[in-house]
């Protein structure tokens, strides 16, 4: 038998595979990110008695009374910019501005606002009735910050998503709007009803205020993990194949 001691591989072939593992375990995998940045409604979407600045009227029931963020050319993802270019949907990161929102510390509507996606054809309006959102998808990006009494605030958001569900069901909305969504705010409070809405205004008092929808592909952390064992997976095939050769 052959006893001679010796590596179990070559000093260069370990150093590579090292460097190899080494590579796999330090190199991030980057995410796939679409993003449109449009006007908000800033007044054009209004609810006719609500208030003196053409506010929206926010309340659920009999159907949903959402505000609408965005102005009617929506968010666009096309062209360079396709959703097509995204795996899936994995996290959301959301930027609107908004006076009287009534979320803030201690106003009524903590924790009861949220921002539901859908494409274009989801909501109906005119100046009577105002905004009617049929279906959408509800983000799950709970809309706390904007403070009541006429107070105005821009606010950031951003959350993770279950790709399979939530990101999925985006996905369907942006197919069905040929790559355009709307943006809604969206209530579950009781107490926001057709005679007590939440009014809001979606905009600045310049009327010019922007609104930002960035979606993301962002890789689960098993991703890395598997890449990082392949490289282990590799050193050690490669020693395993020396040693029975030696034995």
């Amino acid at each position: 038998m052959f006893t001679q001691n010796r590596p179990l591989l070559p000093a260069a072939a370990l150093a590579t595979c090292g460097a190899l593992a080494l590579l796999l375990a330090a190199a991030p995998v980057r995410a796939t990110s679409v993003t449109s940045t449009v006007s908000e409604d800033n007044g054009a979407t209004h609810h006719a008695g609500q208030g003196t600045q053409a506010d929206q009227a926010i309340y659920d029931g009999p159907v949903n009374h959402p505000a609408i963020v965005n102005t009617v050319s929506g968010y666009n993802f096309t062209g360079a910019n396709s959703y097509l270019n995204l795996n899936n949907i994995s996290q959301i990161t959301f930027t609107m501005t908004m006076q009287d929102g009534d979320t803030g510390a201690g106003n009524f509507d903590v924790g009861h606002l949220s921002l539901y996606l859908a494409a274009p054809s989801a909501m109906t309006y005119n100046a009577t009735t105002g905004v009617v959102l049929t279906g959408g998808v509800n983000t799950s990006i709970v809309l706390n910050g904007f403070r009541g009494n006429g107070f105005q605030d821009t606010n950031t958001f951003t959350l993770s998503i279950n790709s399979g569900t939530v990101g999925a069901a985006i996905l369907a909305q942006l197919s069905t709007g040929a790559g355009v969504l709307d943006a809604f705010v969206v209530s579950d409070n009781a107490i926001d009803t057709a005679a007590n809405p939440n009014e809001v205004f979606v905009g600045n008092n310049n009327s010019d205020a922007l609104t930002t929808l960035t979606l993301s592909d962002v890789p689960e952390p098993t991703t890395t993990a598997m890449l990082i064992g392949a490289g282990g997976l590799l050193l050690a095939s490669a020693g395993w194949r020396r040693l029975r050769r030696a034995a």
